[in-house]
C-alpha cells in the first residue's frame, strides 16, 4: 500500500485510515493535535470509486461489498505486520485512527483479527458486518465519536456496535455529539484526553 511512516520520539504509533475521497496525508494534522511524539504509519486506500481513494468497494451509499471488505482488511493485516517489520514499530503500541471508510476498515480489523490493533479510535463509524461476531477483545480499548445526525448510519446501529464490542469484553468510551459526520474540536479534546489514559 502507498503510504507515509514518520518517526515520533514515543514508544506509540499512530495508524491513520483516510475516509473516502482523503489520503494518506489527511489524518496526519489531526494526529499532531493529538500527540506531535508518536511515530505516523498512514496508508492510502487501495480502491477507487470514481477517482476518489477508499479502503474497500461499495455498491452504493451504504452498501458495501462485503467480500472487497474482507479482502481488503486482510491485506490492511499484513501490511501493518510488514512495516511493523520495516520500520521497528511495536505492535502492541499501535493506536489506529479512522475517519468514516477508515473507522469502517479498523472495525472490520478488530472483528476479523481480534487485539490486531489494541487501541482504537473510530470517528464517523457504520457497522458493517452485523452477523460477525467479534471475540476476545479483552485487551482492547476503542474511543468512538458518533452524531444523531450523522447521515451515513443511525444511533441504533451505534449502539448496536457498542454494544457488540463490549460483549466481546472491549473496554469502549462512546462520545456523542450533534454536528454529523463530522471531526469537531470537541471529539479531538475528548480523543487527547482518552490517550492520556491508555
Amino acid at each position: 500500500m502507498i503510504h507515509i511512516y514518520q518517526k515520533g520520539m514515543n514508544q506509540k504509533t499512530f495508524l491513520l485510515l483516510h475516509g473516502t475521497g482523503g489520503d494518506e496525508q489527511d489524518l496526519i494534522p489531526i494526529a499532531k493535535l493529538l500527540d506531535p511524539t508518536y511515530h505516523i504509519l498512514s496508508p492510502r486506500g487501495n480502491v477507487l470509486e470514481n477517482g476518489m481513494n477508499r479502503f474497500f468497494k461499495r455498491f452504493g451509499m451504504g452498501k458495501f461489498d462485503i467480500d472487497s471488505v474482507v479482502s481488503e482488511t486482510k491485506h490492511l493485516n499484513d501490511f501493518i505486520k510488514k512495516q511493523a517489520s520495516n520500520y521497528q514499530i511495536d505492535l502492541d503500541s499501535v493506536v489506529g485512527l479512522g475517519f468514516s471508510n477508515g473507522a469502517n476498515i479498523l472495525e472490520s480489523l478488530i472483528q476479523l483479527y481480534p487485539n490486531s490493533v489494541k487501541y482504537t479510535i473510530l470517528l464517523s463509524p457504520s457497522f458493517i458486518q452485523k452477523d460477525v461476531s467479534f471475540n476476545n477483545l479483552s485487551q482492547t480499548k476503542i474511543f468512538i465519536s458518533s452524531s444523531a445526525r450523522d447521515q451515513y448510519t443511525s444511533k441504533e446501529d451505534i449502539e448496536l456496535l457498542v454494544d457488540s464490542l463490549r460483549k466481546a469484553g472491549a473496554n469502549v468510551y462512546v462520545f456523542m455529539h450533534d454536528f454529523g459526520h463530522t471531526i469537531t474540536q470537541d471529539v479531538i479534546l475528548h480523543v487527547k484526553k482518552w490517550l492520556l489514559e491508555i
